[in-house]
């Protein structure tokens, strides 16, 4: 698995995943099982199995990756 980080809003609700391997956002299956564990809304994991969610790049910092970002919630650096 690669290296992930859950991104959360000040209360604590799930709105996007950071991936150190860009080839990440792409695995549908890999977001589900993140966003499951993570505790997200059944609301929030619907969207993502449907693929309603935004990939951004990491352009914040040297640590390069990219985002998959949930709702409206902008991405770090965005």
């Amino acid at each position: 698995m690669s290296s992930y980080t859950i991104i959360k809003d000040p209360k604590g609700a799930v709105q996007g995943i950071w991936f150190k391997d860009s080839a990440s956002v792409n695995d549908r299956k890999l977001i589900f099982m993140l966003l499951s564990k993570s505790g997200a809304s059944s609301m929030v994991i619907e969207d993502a199995i449907a693929g309603c969610y935004r990939i951004v790049t990491n352009t914040k910092d040297p640590a390069g990756g990219c985002y998959v970002m949930l709702g409206d919630m902008r991405a770090p650096g965005e």
